[in-house]
C-alpha cells in the first residue's frame, strides 16, 4: 500500500473559529520560547498552553486520529493540559521565511514525536509562505494555503516554508507523541 506523505483536511476551522483562536491567543500569553536549534527561522514564534484550546480543538484531535489511522499507523498519545502549541507568524515585512528541518526533537524520556500539525489561522491575504516536504523531490503541500486547513505528516519528514512576500501568514503547529521509534 503507497501512503501519501501527508494527510490533510480543508475547511476544520471557519473564520469565526481562527477570531476566536486569535482572542484566546490574545489573552493567554506565555512566557516560553521557541527552540528551533541550528536553523534560519524569521517567523515570530509565540508558545500557548494546549488547556487553553482544547475546548476548540477536539474536532483538531479527532482529524489527527482519523489521519494517523487512515495513513500512518503510529501509537500515538493522548494531549494533556501540559501539552504546547506554537503560533507563528510570518510576516512580509520580515521576509519571514522557515528553512528546511524536520521536528523530531524534543524527545521526552520514553517518547518520540510522531506527527506534526501545521493549521492555517491566518486573517488576512498574504504571498509566499508556501509549505514544501522533502519526499522523493520537494513538494509544495497546497493544501495548506486556505485559512481554516489542517495537515498531519511525520515529523522526521524535512520541511521548510517560503518567504512570505506580501501580508502575514499565521499558523498553530503541534506535535503528537507516542512511544519510541525502535
Amino acid at each position: 500500500m503507497i501512503r501519501a506523505p501527508y494527510w490533510f483536511f480543508d475547511n476544520t476551522l471557519t473564520s469565526q473559529e481562527i477570531t476566536t483562536i486569535h482572542k484566546i491567543i490574545k489573552e493567554n500569553p506565555t512566557t516560553q520560547k521557541d527552540s528551533a536549534a541550528n536553523v534560519k527561522k524569521t517567523a515570530q514564534v509565540k508558545i500557548v498552553n494546549w488547556k487553553d484550546f482544547k475546548s476548540q480543538f477536539a474536532k483538531l484531535e479527532d482529524n489527527v486520529l482519523i489521519a494517523n489511522r487512515q495513513n500512518f499507523g503510529f501509537q500515538l498519545y493522548p494531549l494533556d493540559d501540559a501539552f504546547s502549541l506554537n503560533v507563528n507568524t510570518y510576516a512580509a515585512k520580515d521576509k519571514a521565511e522557515y528553512a528546511w528541518h524536520n521536528d523530531m526533537g524534543g524527545r521526552a524520556p520514553g517518547s518520540d514525536q510522531k506527527l506534526t500539525v501545521i493549521i492555517n489561522i491566518s486573517q488576512e491575504p498574504y504571498i509566499g509562505g508556501e509549505l514544501f516536504l522533502a519526499d522523493s523531490a520537494p513538494l509544495e503541500v497546497i493544501h495548506l494555503n486556505k485559512p481554516g486547513a489542517m495537515i498531519v505528516f511525520p515529523c522526521y519528514m524535512t520541511h521548510k516554508v517560503m518567504p512570505v512576500t506580501e501580508g502575514t501568514r499565521t499558523t498553530l503547529s503541534f506535535w503528537v507523541l507516542g512511544p519510541n521509534f525502535v
